[in-house]
Formats: C-alpha cells, sequence, structure tokens
C-alpha cells in the first residue's frame, strides 16, 4: 500500500491487516523499516523514485494487491484566494499522483507475472487506485497481467 502514513491507505490497511492479510504500508513519511507486527512492515519508499520502490517491493514479496494511495494533504486551487497555484507544488502532485501510480502500477505487474494465477481469467493480483490518490473521478481498476 502506498501512502500510508495517514489518511484512507493508513485506514485501508488495519481493515484489510484485520481481515487477514499482510500488509506492507509504504510511505515517503517513513524513516525507516518497523514492523508494527507479525502482519504490518512500514518501509520508507518514494514511489515516484523507481530504485526507492523497487528496494522496497523486494522487501515485500509476493504482492497480491496493490492499493495505490499516497496523497499530498495540503492542497491549492489552481487560482484561488491566496493566489496561483505554485508550479513547483504542481510538478510534486503530478509526480506523486501520476508518476508515482504509474511507477507502482508497472513495477507491481511485473513483480506478479511470476505469480501463480488466482482466477481462471489470467489474474494474478488487483490494483485499487482510490480517486482521491488520483485526483480525478475514478474508481478502482482490475487489470488480468499476461504471463
Amino acid at each position: 500500500m502506498t501512502g500510508v502514513a495517514s489518511g484512507l491507505s493508513a485506514a485501508t490497511s488495519r481493515m484489510l491487516n484485520e481481515r487477514g492479510a499482510k500488509v506492507v504500508g509504504l510511505d515517503i513519511a517513513f524513516i525507516k523499516t518497523k514492523t508494527i507486527n507479525s502482519s504490518i512492515l512500514q518501509q520508507p519508499s518514494d514511489v515516484a523514485n523507481e530504485a526507492s520502490l523497487q528496494t522496497a517491493l523486494a522487501a515485500s514479496r509476493p504482492v497480491r494487491i496493490l492499493v495505490a494511495c499516497a496523497g499530498i494533504a495540503k492542497n491549492f486551487h489552481v487560482l484561488g484566494r491566496y493566489g496561483m497555484m505554485p508550479l513547483k507544488h504542481f510538478r510534486k502532485l503530478i509526480d506523486l499522483y501520476l508518476v508515482g501510480t504509474f511507477n507502482a502500477t508497472r513495477l507491481v505487474g511485473e513483480a506478479a507475472r511470476q505469480l501463480e494465477l488466482v482466477s481462471n481469467d489470467g489474474h494474478r493480483c488487483v490494483q485499487l487506485t482510490p480517486p482521491p490518490s488520483l485526483g480525478w473521478k475514478a474508481s478502482s481498476a482490475r487489470y488480468p497481467i499476461p504471463p
């Protein structure tokens, strides 16, 4: 799970853990790897950075569910009562929401190619990307990963 230090992802990780899932929570806010209990591991990672995410995923195999919900709490309107959104902030949003979600999807997808099928229709894992993490109206997605 990405963005697990707070918010929707933190709540989702607790809910999945309560239902028996082993959870690896990735977040740039984590300073070091920390085991919460035998089923929850917190791992520092920048989802927009390929090497950082590869390192975190290597410690968490196999991955059957990717919940990509990293986000930025502070947001601006393009033009609001406090002025224009700084271009630097917009670039940060693009890196996190677009590049980070894409990076997590492709790296988990590639790792999932090695897993056995979990359904007759070719699925090896499930990706959930809640609308807040994308910044637009979308729902969850499930993709078959070809061999």
